[in-house]
């Protein structure tokens, strides 16, 4: 059924009469994402209480038909301080029905006519060869950025054959000067000796990540916005997993790796970040760590699914998940599109 009217504000002004639904179209959503079952319902509800960051504003939209069932749950948000104030990213979910494109357009132009005035680009990111792809073709025929995703079975791996191999990894980059110390939930101002260079080592990594034809600002990584970032992290997911390569003669932290899991989905892992310091490259220092994530979930987790992702020019990545035994699942495509070029396709219609 086609959408008769759009209700739209900040979490709070979106009528709780609505929210089952909402989850249940963000659920269907992820069940695109992944061979695996969707984090249970709980997921959603919990993380639609965890508060925005407060660098972050957002809007929600719920496209409800004529008798008032919700057919589309759409969002936008954009940065207020810090770093990328001009580029804004958006998010349409959809019921399946004869009416998803119209639903869908009619959706797309309600957030575009809600873009801030600050804002110069927008984001829009879908699976490869989707019909959401498609439709953000008509607008710009042009990807700023692919991302590939990988899946490894882990009841394919022995888990004496991974703990060989890991220790055996390990070994390796400790003749060469590292140590590989065990950090969980987030708790690094507690293992690590000099916690704002670790901060500098994220904020590295994260702005080393290839963005291919991406036009958005390095990101200014504080401790002070670390610290809250990894408190809201904490809200919205229960376990989280991390490795960290020290360099044993200045105990800097120089390399890390971490994973996700929810108490609401305990059989699929999301690994987040990889990275490891240009000048400590070349030590295996990266497959050292994924090995040892690898051994423990194996080890002390129900997971079964594990799940990463990575730009399509990072070839290097791809040849650790290989090794890893991951296999390619699908894509992820990234638009990007200015305010003119989006303003231009709404004309057309």
């Amino acid at each position: 059924m086609r959408i008769q009217n759009i209700i739209s504000g900040m979490k709070e002004d979106i009528p709780e009469k609505y929210l089952e639904s909402i989850f249940e179209l963000m659920q269907k959503s992820q069940r695109e994402y992944l061979p695996a079952d969707p984090p249970h319902l709980n997921f959603y509800r919990k993380n639609w209480k965890v508060p925005e960051l407060s660098w972050v504003k957002s809007l929600q939209f719920v496209g409800v038909n004529e008798n008032d069932e919700v057919m589309s749950y759409a969002w936008l948000g954009w940065n207020t301080k810090y770093d990328n104030l001009e580029q804004a990213w958006h998010f349409i979910h959809l019921q399946d029905n004869k009416e998803k494109e119209n639903n869908r357009m009619i959706m797309f132009r309600e957030i575009v006519n809600s873009i801030p005035e600050q804002i110069k680009t927008m984001y829009a990111w879908y699976l490869s060869e989707s019909k959401e792809e498609h439709f953000y073709d008509k607008i710009k025929d042009e990807r700023a950025y692919e991302e590939f995703f990988y899946i490894a079975n882990l009841d394919e791996h022995n888990l004496d054959e991974i703990s060989l191999e890991a220790q055996k990894q390990k070994e390796k980059v400790l003749q060469k000067g590292y140590d590989l110390i065990i950090v969980d939930n987030l708790n690094y101002k507690e293992n690590i000796e000099d916690y704002p260079k670790f901060v500098n080592l994220i904020e590295c990594v994260w702005n080393d990540m290839p963005r291919e034809k991406l036009s958005e600002e390095n990101t200014k990584l504080t401790t002070e916005r670390y610290d809250e970032q990894c408190d809201n992290n904490l809200q919205r997911w229960e376990t989280f997993l991390s490795f960290v390569a020290i360099e044993r003669k200045t105990k800097n932290p120089v390399g890390i790796t971490v994973s996700v899991i929810s108490d609401y989905q305990p059989q699929v892992a999301w690994q987040w970040e990889t990275g490891v310091l240009h000048e400590h490259r070349g030590n295996g220092l990266g497959l050292a760590l994924k090995y040892q994530m690898l051994e423990r979930m194996l080890k002390t987790t129900q997971v079964r699914t594990w799940s990463t992702g990575s730009s399509s020019a990072n070839i290097h990545m791809h040849k650790i998940n290989e090794i890893l035994g991951y296999k390619k699942w699908n894509s992820e495509v990234v638009f990007e599109f200015t305010k003119e070029e989006l303003q231009k396709f709404l004309k057309k219609f």
